[in-house]
Parts: C-alpha cells; structure tokens; sequence
C-alpha cells in the first residue's frame, strides 16, 4: 500500500492572493492543527520582488520567495534573526 505523506500545505501557486485564499488558509489550519501552511504570495504588495523583502500577509506559516537574491536572503536572515515569531524561509523556485 502507498501512504500519502503532507509535510506542507500549499494554498496555491501564483495566483495572487485575496479573500479566498485567505478563507482556504483558515480552512486548512482548522482541518489540519498539525501541518503549516505555505503560499508565496500571501504577501501584502501586488508583485514580488526578487531584490526587496516584501510584508508578509497572515494566510502562510512560510516565508517562500520566488527567485530571492542572496542579498535577499541575507536581509531576512538580518531582519529575523533574533525574532523568535518570524516565519521560517523555503526558496519554492529558486531557478529554471
């Protein structure tokens, strides 16, 4: 037999984001108390920005910038270091 294996769950892939995946979120953390969430576009300003750390919106438990910059990394890791609520980084693209 095959047993599925969640680690993660994604709200969803570059689609913006809004009331639904806000609503899918909350659903997910209700359903599930033992898994994160991730969507990488749960961020506050309309584009991403592979240079500038964006504000992330409540509906990830994730940080997951597409295409950071090693500066951008490097100013996460700055900026969070010593804050024992920020959200841990994945990279979900990281090249093509």
């Amino acid at each position: 037999k095959n047993y599925a294996c969640i680690i993660i769950w994604s709200v969803g892939n570059e689609a913006g984001n809004g009331q639904a995946f806000r609503h899918a979120y909350a659903w997910l953390k209700r359903r599930d108390t033992t898994r994160p969430v991730q969507y990488e576009n749960a961020r506050l300003e309309p584009m991403w920005d592979s240079e500038r750390l964006e504000s992330i919106d409540y509906n990830t438990d994730l940080y997951v910038p597409m295409y950071p910059t090693p500066a951008k990394l490097l100013a996460y890791a700055s900026k969070c270091e010593l804050d024992p609520s920020a959200r841990p980084l994945i990279m979900c693209e990281y090249a093509h």
